[in-house]
């Protein structure tokens, strides 16, 4: 009835409020573009791949050296399919021969011309061709091959080193055949004593570590087995990246092809794992409080310290709005005994002494004055804050499967009885029971089966058109979560805490990440970081160019990358909530049930703690422009409002203009 009894002025306000609106959105879909189109740019270079192939090229490989050009654009193809659009694959060349040849060494530096190295392997010659006097025999000069392809120029994310030979190099270190022995009429090793087996053989490995290329060789026969041992324990002893991949295989095309394909694919994802272990602030690899883990028996509590501690608690009501603080005084009972620890922080049991309610009171390991900060707790408070914001965003658009971050409160001791000096200033947080588990990390980590974890740090970029994204998903049983880490595309934000990797940390998440049903159920934008989803045999192509002219729009995205059901793997089944009253136990409910709690109590209660909330009124001023009034705050019916005004701005515009 007020809405209806409004001026000309307030309707005109309302309306000028939704344009303002309009073109906030409006600006916020254009910002969303640029970043888009700034990750198209820089996924050219992270979605990055050198690939080389290293050849004996000598008479006997003549089949496998036919057989990998006629499938070179294949595995070219291949590889760019799986990467995804924006990302570069380039391949070189190196045939190596034997000393002696008039040519030892054949090379085709980096390009993407896919063509191009089909080109030089179709006119690459396997051939005998000897200067006079030279000798002949099966070893070859596989080390000049390797280290010629090594100072190639490698600037790749990912670098792959493929050797493809027969025959091994020169020398007793790598084969056990006697001076003298001969295979088919032909000496078998007219080197036995070269001294390339040695310390150039180990600086090549160096080398292949410090560039970080992981190296797969492919196997024809078992002359170069003991080779292909001492290469691996080379490249353990220098700290290669990975592995050393070999893969026994045919001369012929199609399996040449297989095993490239298959190698490529666990190499580029191992390299891509890699990108994710940054470091942006030092953190000391020993603890240095060095303190003894002992289980807890919370009946004991009594028994345990008493302190008066002041609590501070940071509430965040939207992205754009300020932090909002409240700090109170209660009495815990904190053990200084640890119960559990985590990579950076010892956690302590403490029970309000009002409520008894069981807390956790977390600590870094570390000494030293920025562990100790209360900058960085209070990092560490804020990014749980968000992280409680995005899961309340994220449970209204997806409530089969909602979350809840708890809430992370600042803790310090005020009455001077802190026994320990670590755990005057702390973080305290609900005592979460149950099994602890890890699915995913602040890098590329991710574990088994946690499409929704995913799916909500996916939630979090897109929601803040790519500014920041929630990461480092733990807690218990998939909805009751804890110790966020959050990355900032801003350089200069430093609101949250040392997991903070940027674009970066991004990047690394974006990489593993290939999107699933409730991404598509929630139509996200997809990264240009990503790689394509497959179905089945269907390979789909996201249609990111670096020009920025295909944008994929909410409805593409969806089709792009739904090929069924979105709901097929939500779980509507009960699941545990954690209790917002003072007792901390669990309530088994749905998420569309925990969503309907949060909307109408705040949270969800269980039976005993309900009654004390249940008449609890929450009052706020009304948002009508000019009423003074107050109004009982119901999110629904806030909802409801919102669109009411919509309707009456958009009659009144109508009016002004005739319409």
């Amino acid at each position: 009835g007020e809405l209806l009894q409004m001026s000309s002025d307030d309707l005109r306000a309302l309306v000028i409020q939704q344009q303002e609106r309009f073109e906030r959105k409006l600006a916020a879909s254009s910002s969303f573009e640029s970043v888009v189109v700034d990750d198209a740019h820089r996924a050219k270079t992270v979605k990055s791949v050198d690939v080389c192939f290293v050849f004996d090229c000598t008479g006997s490989m003549t089949n496998l050296l036919e057989g990998a050009a006629a499938k070179m654009c294949q595995v070219k193809a291949f590889i760019s399919a799986y990467l995804g659009c924006n990302s570069t694959v380039r391949f070189a060349v190196v045939a190596y021969r034997d000393y002696g040849y008039k040519e030892p060494v054949t090379v085709q530096d980096f390009t993407e011309n896919g063509d191009l190295v089909s080109e030089t392997l179709k006119n690459l010659r396997a051939h005998d061709d000897l200067l006079p006097g030279a000798m002949c025999d099966s070893c070859e000069d596989v080390i000049s091959g390797i280290q010629t392809a090594v100072d190639l120029d490698w600037s790749a994310s990912a670098r792959v080193l493929y050797l493809a030979c027969d025959f091994p190099h020169h020398g007793r270190r790598f084969h056990d055949y006697v001076a003298g022995f001969t295979r088919q009429g032909q000496s078998y090793d007219d080197y036995l004593e070269d001294p390339r087996q040695w310390n150039d053989t180990d600086e090549v490995f160096v080398k292949l570590a410090d560039l970080c290329i992981n190296l797969v060789c492919l196997k024809l026969y078992s002359h170069c087995d003991k080779m292909y041992r001492v290469f691996e324990d080379l490249n353990q002893k220098y700290g290669a990246a990975e592995d050393m991949m070999v893969l026994s295989m045919t001369d012929t095309p199609s399996d040449f092809a297989s095993c490239v394909m298959k190698s490529a694919m666990q190499s580029i994802s191992q390299s891509f794992v890699k990108l994710g272990l940054i470091k942006t602030a030092p953190c000391p690899s020993t603890s240095s409080l060095n303190l003894e883990i002992e289980p807890v028996d919370w009946d004991m509590y009594k028994s345990w310290p008493e302190h008066r501690v002041e609590v501070m608690s940071n509430i965040l009501d939207g992205v754009d709005k300020p932090m909002r603080w409240s700090t109170y005084n209660r009495r815990v009972h904190l053990r200084p005994q640890p119960f559990a620890q985590g990579a950076m922080r010892y956690a302590f049991p403490a029970v309000d002494q009002a409520s008894l309610a069981k807390i956790v009171v977390k600590v870094y390991k570390f000494e030293g004055e920025w562990w100790r900060a209360v900058v960085a707790l209070q990092k560490d408070a804020c990014a749980q804050a968000y992280a409680h914001f995005f899961a309340g965003e994220f449970s209204k658009r997806v409530p089969d499967h909602a979350v809840e971050f708890v809430r992370a409160l600042r803790m310090k001791i005020v009455d001077g009885t802190a026994t320990c000096e670590h755990l005057k200033c702390s973080m305290s947080e609900p005592f979460i029971p149950g099994k602890y588990e890890k699915y995913t990390n602040n890098g590329s980590y991710i574990a088994a089966d946690t499409e929704w974890a995913q799916a909500f740090s996916h939630f979090t970029w897109h929601f803040t058109e790519g500014q920041l994204m929630v990461v480092d998903i733990q807690g218990s049983g998939s909805t009751i979560l804890t110790d966020p880490q959050i990355h900032s595309r801003n350089p200069d934000d430093d609101r949250f805490g040392y997991g903070n990797l940027g674009t970066q940390g991004m990047d690394a998440f974006f990489l593993q990440h290939v999107c699933n049903d409730i991404c598509a159920s929630l139509q996200l934008q997809p990264s240009p970081m990503q790689r394509p989803r497959s179905d089945g045999d269907v390979a789909v192509d996201l249609g990111y160019q670096a020009d920025g002219n295909s944008i994929v729009s909410a409805d593409s995205a969806k089709s792009a990358v739904s090929t069924k059901s979105p709901h097929s793997i939500f779980c509507k089944v009960p699941r545990n909530y954690l209790c917002a009253g003072p007792c901390g136990t669990f309530v088994r409910m749905t998420g569309r049930d925990f969503v309907r709690a949060k909307a109408e109590y705040g949270g969800v209660f269980c039976a005993g703690c309900l009654h004390e909330v249940r008449d609890t009124t929450c009052i706020k001023k009304c948002p009508m422009p000019g009423c003074q009034g107050e109004v009982r705050h119901v999110p629904l019916v806030d909802l409801r409002l919102e669109l009411l005004i919509n309707f009456f701005a958009i009659l009144e515009s109508s009016r002004r203009h005739g319409g």
